[in-house]
């Protein structure tokens, strides 16, 4: 036996048509100015920089939202298909080569596309990238260090004090500011993703 739904009244009712009905209709006017996209696109592809032509165009996007809508989702070029193993294991491998010889943390995903499309034979979007490696990076932070041991003791984890209580030692953790600037990161990826689910 599960849980009774509370009752809708009719102004919730009548409220989630509508939203429903709005969604519907943001969803036919996206695929319109997508169609609009990808006809301009392929008339002017050998352009310069197409993009800002095509926002005077097309006046419902921006110049970056056109660009970013190309390279991510319409471009005929990428395979939209999900990620294989092989290039799931050459990405990881190549970001730490990549961060191996330049210690700056930045990187270059045009590089890494450019790369991966070489190997596999597939055009990759720079979003699906990003969002595998940043995924395996998260997954990797929040599984504890086997490694983690004192200089003292071998036999006793840094991070798992014997006794909190007898060591006067704080169990509350504050995060970093770095810490923070990565979960503010993560909340906008999230959020965008969100959104481009609703268009999509």
């Amino acid at each position: 036996m599960g849980i009774p739904k509370p009752k809708q009244t009719k102004k919730t009712q009548t409220n989630q048509i509508k939203m429903k009905s709005i969604k519907m209709k943001s969803i036919r006017k996206i695929k319109l100015i997508d169609n609009e996209i990808i006809k301009f696109m392929n008339e002017n592809k050998n352009e310069r920089n197409p993009y800002i032509k095509a926002s005077k165009e097309i006046k419902e996007f921006t110049t970056k939202q056109i660009r970013q809508r190309w390279i991510s989702k319409l471009d005929p070029l990428l395979s939209h298909e999900d990620l294989c193993e092989n290039e799931k294991l050459y990405i990881i491998e190549w970001v730490e080569k990549y961060k191996n010889k330049h210690p700056s943390n930045v990187i270059n995903w045009k590089q890494l596309i450019a790369d991966l499309k070489i190997k596999s034979g597939k055009m990759r979007s720079e979003i699906k990238v990003k969002n595998y490696y940043y995924l395996k990076e998260r997954q990797k932070r929040a599984l504890p260090s086997k490694v983690d041991v004192s200089p003292q003791d071998n036999n006793v984890p840094k991070s798992v004090p014997s006794s909190p209580q007898d060591n006067n030692v704080s169990t509350t953790v504050s995060p970093s500011s770095k810490d923070y600037n990565n979960n503010v990161q993560e909340r906008q990826v999230s959020e965008m993703m969100k959104i481009r689910n609703l268009i999509n």
